[in-house]
């Protein structure tokens, strides 16, 4: 993409093209019959690598593992995902800044670049000394987007206001220290003597370590034993408690601050970027997350943080399902994330006291433990792991069930388990029965940050031969459950019902082998088989036979309420035309 100045500019003048570089524009044309303050960074922009002609984009905007990635709008004013820089700037003296010794010169220094990062800045007047003034002030700048910021120093009359030498620097260029920097005329052309003498220091924003447990409290002993359930299966837990060390001096540590994404504080498929330290722990990341989205009356036990990583960091192992852990309420996030072996996130789970929660934490703790555990046989692989599933409407007189599957049942498996259980699958037949996945979803109301957000169910219908146990760990919240619902009563859409048809195809030899079909099967008898089909209102059959046996013809005849068809065609008799007739029967009976 390029850009380029508008034809009405007719005084060939230049717009500031720091900002068209911030989204990501290739080339950004000027004039260059103008030497104004545009052309300068321009200059500045392609000095970096030798004026090759090509710079690299910052990382935001090409670097998918970075977690402004597709985030990033030069026009906001707070960013989570950027390291925000201290820039202290120090103008001490200048040495020939102007022609005239006898000028009265004052430097400003700006800070060029996104809207937020704009500043400007002063110093004071030397009145009468330009072969040596001597300033000697401090300046401190914010700049949150440094790939693209520029200094840029001025030294202006301060009688006139007219610029009497410049340069623009990028900020990553400016090597921190005490410096020389050379200065140019407003042609851009270098001055042979002209220097201002500075110093710099950059700093990066640091954030203070909060023990989050001491505002950690837990509402309910039912809760606390879930909690103390997880602190027991967490080895990092232990190994992190031996080595803290209690700060006796009172003094307030600073440490560096690093980015982690959480999904599921708002919308399941949405993160949030929160900052932390290598010293946060879970307790401290839910309560930043809860504080951030407006949720202050909430309780930090209220909630779980899952880890959701993936086997490898090919894109093969993105394919397979993924491992799930809660980590405890003490574990550092940074620590339990460096352990990663592969792709991973950071998942929020609310806890809630219904049967589908508890049976999904349970699962999550048994699968947990089984990770951790040294198993000394070398069979235990070929186990099939089993997790619990709760089901709903299972009978009128039992709401609910709870039972142990394996990881492998589709959703006609659950069915049938849960219908076994009830006692329900001698009477009726599972596949009249389908499974509702029932979720509810936390949306934060976007026009009023109110405590709780507005809350949203959905539910849709699992296909027959779908996985029931990735289908629950898909579950963003705690929330949710299976419901058990005939066939007939759900009202589905047609992609519902091409997947339910496309399931019950592949399942449906199995279900006829366990509990029977309402096909015909070969053994059925000749009679039977006419009264499955659809008979004729009325129909007249003759049969002749030879004429030693009985020279009268037997006519077979059954009646309807409807009109009567049209009788058949005299049959010849003969002692070989019973034999083809009754031939001919069979075959239609059989068909």
């Amino acid at each position: 993409m390029r850009t380029y100045p508008a034809g009405m500019r007719i005084d060939s003048s230049n717009f500031n093209p720091v900002i068209f570089w911030a989204f990501g524009i290739q080339m950004v044309a000027l004039n260059y019959q103008t030497e104004d303050v545009a052309m300068s960074l321009n200059t500045a922009m392609f000095e970096q690598n030798g004026r090759s002609g090509y710079i690299l984009k910052p990382s935001v905007m090409w670097d998918k593992t970075h977690v402004m990635f597709n985030r990033f709008n030069p026009w906001d004013k707070e960013f989570d995902g950027l390291h925000t820089t201290i820039l202290t700037l120090q103008i001490i003296s200048g040495q020939y800044v102007s022609q005239h010794y006898s000028t009265n010169v004052q430097v400003e220094v700006e800070v060029i670049g996104i809207p937020v990062d704009c500043a400007k800045q002063k110093t004071k007047v030397v009145p009468k000394n330009a072969l040596n003034p001597i300033w000697n002030d401090i300046f401190t700048f914010q700049v949150l987007f440094a790939d693209l910021a520029f200094i840029r120093f001025v030294v202006i009359d301060a009688s006139t206001s007219h610029l009497v030498t410049q340069r623009v620097i990028p900020l990553k260029c400016l090597r921190p220290g005490y410096r020389h920097v050379r200065l140019r005329n407003g042609s851009g052309q270098p001055q042979e003597l002209s220097t201002l003498f500075v110093y710099s220091k950059h700093e990066e924003e640091l954030l203070e370590t909060r023990n989050g447990l001491e505002n950690f409290s837990v509402s309910t002993s039912k809760r606390m034993s879930i909690f103390s359930k997880v602190r027991e299966l967490s080895d990092t837990s232990k190994q992190d408690s031996k080595e803290q060390v209690p700060n006796t001096a009172g003094t307030k540590l600073k440490r560096r601050m690093f980015f982690i994404s959480v999904f599921g504080v708002t919308a399941p498929d949405e993160y949030i970027i929160l900052k932390v330290t290598q010293d946060s722990t879970v307790a401290d990341t839910i309560a930043q997350a809860l504080t951030k989205v407006g949720r202050l009356d909430e309780k930090i036990a209220d909630y779980v943080l899952v880890e959701d990583v993936q086997s490898g960091w090919e894109k093969k192992d993105q394919e397979k399902a993924s491992c799930q852990r809660i980590l405890d309420v003490g574990e550092k996030v940074l620590a339990a994330q460096n352990k990663w072996k592969g792709a991973g996130k950071f998942i929020l789970r609310k806890l809630s006291d219904d049967p589908s929660s508890r049976a999904w934490m349970t699962t999550m703790l048994k699968e947990q433990k089984r990770q951790m555990e040294e198993f000394s046989t070398t069979d235990w692989e070929g186990e099939e792991h089993m997790f619990l599933v709760c089901v709903f409407n299972v009978s009128p007189d039992q709401p609910y069930t709870i039972f142990k599957a394996p990881v492998t049942s589709t959703a006609q498996d659950i069915i049938t388990q849960a219908m076994k259980k009830a006692h329900r699958a001698n009477t009726e037949d599972p596949r009249d029965f389908v499974l509702l996945e029932e979720v509810s979803e936390l949306h934060q109301s976007s026009s009023s940050k109110k405590l709780g957000g507005e809350k949203s169910d959905t539910s849709r219908t699992l296909a027959d031969d779908e996985n029931v146990y990735q289908a629950q760990n898909d579950w963003r919240t705690a929330a949710g459950r299976f419901v058990l619902m005939n066939r007939s009563e759900i009202s589905m859409d047609e992609e519902d019902k091409k997947r339910l048809s496309k399931g019950s195809i592949s399942k449906g030899s199995n279900f006829s082998k366990r509990f029977g079909s309402k096909r015909l099967s070969r053994n059925t008898t000749p009679g039977e088989k006419l009264l499955a089909y659809p008979q004729p209102e009325t129909f007249h059959r003759s049969i002749s036979f030879p004429s030693q046996v009985n020279s009268t013809s037997i006519v077979s005849k059954a009646t309807a309420p409807s009109p009567t068809l049209s009788p058949a065609p005299p049959e010849r008799s003969g002692p070989f035309r019973i034999s083809k007739k009754i031939s001919k029967l069979s075959f239609k009976l059989n068909k």
